[in-house]
């Protein structure tokens, strides 16, 4: 997936050591504290530099986001690459899951929030159309998504307080456990064809009925 917002971002080593320095920063430190210049100055640029590849740090944060998971809207429309997607979904939250709590407890901007909700409605919206085969997802089924994400992402910002192992641990497992039942019958489906263990994976082949 290509958002919009980010196709004029370079993808080069100036970028990377600018999204290793966010994510180093935020682990440290409260996000409303952390400033542009800081941010330049351990990324060893100047701060105009900065500014030609992100208006503002919450745009990178998002970005380290929109990074890690990318990839992933086409390797989960293939069954052979579905075991893929799904490690490459819990490496995300199991290494960024911290991280992405922390960005969330800004007063500044709550950017990233309306961010992940975007993402992640469009993200399985998507989703159900390629594993249904329908050109069109259901009222029902679009609000069930819409709830279900802005829940999480609500939840997510709660308890940013409490941001240890088992949390992170729970958000490892987001799209898998705690999906509207019509996507979890299609990540069961993806999974039985790929010859993934469910219970690896905290789904059940009861709910298929």
């Amino acid at each position: 997936m290509e958002l919009l917002e980010f196709k004029h971002v370079k993808d080069n080593a100036i970028t990377q050591r600018l999204m290793d320095v966010i994510v180093e920063l935020v682990n440290e430190k409260p996000i409303d504290s952390i400033t542009a210049t800081e941010i330049a100055n351990k990324a060893k640029i100047n701060r105009s530099t900065f500014y030609s590849y992100f208006p503002d740090k919450f745009a990178l944060i998002k970005y380290v986001y929109y990074y890690a998971v990318k990839d992933m809207d086409d390797m989960f429309k293939r069954y052979d690459t579905f075991t893929k997607a799904s490690c490459v979904l819990k490496k995300t939250f199991s290494t960024k899951g911290v991280f992405l709590l922390k960005a969330m407890e800004s007063k500044e901007d709550n950017s990233l929030a309306s961010f992940l909700s975007y993402y992640w409605i469009r993200f399985n919206k998507n989703f159900y159309k390629e594993g249904t085969g329908a050109e069109i997802v259901p009222d029902d089924v679009t609000m069930s998504i819409e709830m279900w994400v802005y829940g999480l992402v609500e939840e997510m910002r709660s308890v940013t307080k409490d941001s240890n192992k088992a949390t992170v641990k729970r958000y490892a497992d987001l799209q898998l456990v705690h999906a509207p039942k019509e996507i979890r019958k299609i990540l069961i489906k993806n999974s039985l064809k790929a010859g993934i263990k469910l219970e690896d994976m905290g789904l059940t082949a009861e709910e298929l009925a």
